[in-house]
């Protein structure tokens, strides 16, 4: 198996953000203070992929985005019970590649929600899903974007970092869409944030 090279979370947090700003797309503005989410483009922006309904309800995923700016959401709730494993059921999902898609967008917003939350709990399950993956799947989903890229980033290890480098390759194969850009700065500005160094070694 290749193994990356680690870079810093500096390095990466610059190339992330120089690649989401080369002037190919507009990135949307994310001035809403702490809560940086443009809520209803992010939400419209799964939903529109056309993969992020099972029988007709929302996923998982999108229900893990509305709690990074609603903080009565029962996350845990949300979740699979398996501390160590996947955030939701694969049966749930007619394709792997959207239940990928689905795990790693949620994977993607638990993050954030263990930051604003101060939640080592959820840190420590959003640790664990990152080492299942890197085990058990590959990093490629439905659409192709970089959802979680930082997550995996902030593990700092050579495997890890493997995983976020074909990431941002897969998001970068033809051109990069206007809502992978967006992902691709918010991944930057959580490196920036250190959203997962303090529970993303298993602290």
């Amino acid at each position: 198996m290749h193994h990356s090279s680690v870079r810093s979370i500096e390095t990466w947090a610059a190339h992330l953000r120089a690649v989401a700003t080369d002037g190919a797309v507009a990135v949307p503005d994310l001035g809403l203070g702490d809560l940086e989410l443009p809520f209803r483009a992010a939400v419209d922006g799964l939903v529109d992929t056309g993969a992020r309904t099972v029988g007709g309800a929302e996923t998982g995923d999108v229900h893990l985005w509305r709690a990074r700016v609603d903080a009565a959401i029962d996350v845990d709730a949300m979740i699979a019970p398996i501390a160590d494993g996947p955030l939701f059921e694969q049966d749930a999902y007619q394709a792997l590649e959207v239940w990928t898609e689905s795990e790693l967008s949620g994977l993607h917003a638990l993050s954030v929600v263990a930051r604003l939350r101060e939640s080592r709990s959820l840190a420590a399950r959003v640790a664990a899903c990152r080492a299942w993956h890197i085990t058990n799947t590959q990093p490629d989903n439905a659409t192709g974007r970089p959802w979680s890229l930082h997550v995996f980033v902030a593990a700092g290890t050579p495997e890890s970092q493997h995983y976020a480098e074909t990431l941002l390759h897969n998001a970068l194969t033809g051109s990069l869409d206007t809502l992978s850009a967006w992902i691709l700065v918010d991944c930057a500005r959580e490196l920036d944030r250190g959203s997962m160094s303090s529970g993303g070694r298993g602290a």
